[in-house]
């Protein structure tokens, strides 16, 4: 701190960075869940970047700033189960569309 009580500029440039982080944190986790709701009801083709967006009640830059691309968002949804599914079910489909639904789907369980 300065003589005057405020922070000095190093300070305050990291606790700028720290918000900013906690901010893009928030907002994957929004995608996140806005992703496994859409993908299970929708399906992962259907489902536009703008949906997200949309869903998760953020910018489309926002969403591809905090979780990337939608297939980067598919892989932060599965990371994001603690609990993994049996996915056994997801092999019998031969549509690889059809996969991704039944995938989001078990995942959104």
């Amino acid at each position: 701190m300065d003589g005057q009580g405020r922070l000095e500029p190093s300070a305050r440039l990291a606790s700028r960075h720290a918000r900013a982080l906690a901010e893009r944190a928030a907002t994957r986790q929004r995608v996140v869940a806005a992703a496994a709701a859409l993908f299970a009801s929708k399906g992962y083709t259907a489902t536009t970047v703008a949906d997200l967006a949309e869903e998760a009640g953020v910018s489309i830059a926002s969403v591809y700033n905090a979780a990337g691309s939608k297939s980067d968002v598919l892989q932060l949804v599965v990371a994001a189960r603690p609990d993994e599914p049996d996915l056994s079910a997801v092999g019998d489909e031969h549509d690889p569309h059809d996969q991704v639904r039944l995938l989001a789907r078990l995942i959104a369980r």
